[in-house]
């Protein structure tokens, strides 16, 4: 999001900004259109300037004034701790002389990020907010490990299964811990699926997966081919971890995910799975082998008929 700072402004408003509040109150010619009051007003939350704030609302300054734009008033309320009492005093302001929606729930997402507990607890109960949009506040509490922001947004809203997966996988991903062990205590892992897995994988969060397997008794299996393959490029320490724990949960002979994985990819995949399953190698070659050649038999089959068919065609 842009900066009103870079938005063009008025010398009138830039008059207001400067200007002591006691010297307009005592300018007998101070008049100002409802646009200057407004841009002006957004210069006032941003500083957490309560009684400018509120002389600028009477005046007739606009609360929803740049819904849309980065000008609006909520959306630059100062949501870095030295702010909170400000913000807060500021946002209850806005909402008394109208103040709407849209802009707030940039506001919400900037709370949250910056842990604004205060505030972020003020805007859902003020009833603004009536859902958290695309569950990207509760996101964006996961991936900042905040355990307490994370309460303050399932205790005013039911979260959607479906951001509380993201939520989960983002942390995860992000080797954010904390949120993982009270995530997953609520996320449904028939939704979650492997996808947490796999994005530790990509991102090379070993001790994630760790963490998932050895704390939460999530399994590697033959649903996790995305994360297998992604392992074969990544560390060795990953990769040994990952097809070591398939091996003892599944027995990586029998497991047509593992060969699946294995076929997609180098076959100098073999030399790093673990001695235990080195021991077992023969019969994973033998039935690699059948596998492959079975692949390569039917593909000759189809170019034959191909062929076959192209020429009758002629």
């Amino acid at each position: 999001m842009g900066s009103w700072t870079q938005i063009e402004r008025s010398e009138m408003v830039d008059y207001i900004i400067e200007s002591p509040l006691s010297e307009l109150r005592n300018d007998p010619s101070f008049t100002a259109s409802t646009e200057d009051l407004s841009m002006a007003l957004v210069s006032a939350v941003s500083t957490g300037n309560y009684d400018k704030t509120l002389f600028l609302l009477k005046q007739g300054a606009d609360p929803n004034f740049g819904n849309h734009a980065p000008i609006c008033a909520l959306a630059n309320l100062p949501t870095e701790f030295g702010g909170i009492e400000g913000s807060v005093n500021c946002f209850e302001l806005l909402v008394e002389f109208g103040a709407t929606l849209d802009p707030g729930q940039n506001a919400l997402n900037r709370a949250v990020d910056n842990k604004n507990y205060m505030l972020v607890e003020r805007m859902l109960e003020s009833g603004l907010v009536k859902e958290i949009l695309n569950g990207q506040a509760f996101i964006g509490a996961a991936r900042n490990d905040d355990q307490h922001m994370l309460h303050i947004l399932e205790n005013h809203f039911p979260i959607e299964e479906e951001a509380k997966c993201e939520a989960f996988c983002c942390a995860c991903e992000d080797g954010c811990m904390n949120a993982v062990d009270h995530l997953v205590k609520t996320v449904d892992r028939d939704l979650l699926k492997h996808d947490a897995v796999e994005r530790c994988a990509y991102f090379g969060e070993i001790e994630s997966i760790k963490h998932l397997v050895e704390t939460h008794n999530f399994s590697i299996n033959k649903y996790d081919n995305s994360a297998l393959l992604t392992a074969i490029s990544a560390e060795s320490d990953l990769r040994t971890y990952m097809f070591d724990k398939l091996d003892n949960a599944h027995g990586v002979t029998k497991d047509e995910g593992l060969m699946d994985a294995i076929l997609m990819s180098d076959p100098a995949l073999l030399e790093v799975v673990t001695t235990k399953q080195m021991e077992q190698g023969s019969e994973v070659v033998e039935e690699l082998n059948d596998k492959v050649q079975n692949e390569q038999e039917i593909d000759q089959k189809r170019e034959i008929d191909n062929d076959n068919e192209f020429k009758l065609n002629r």
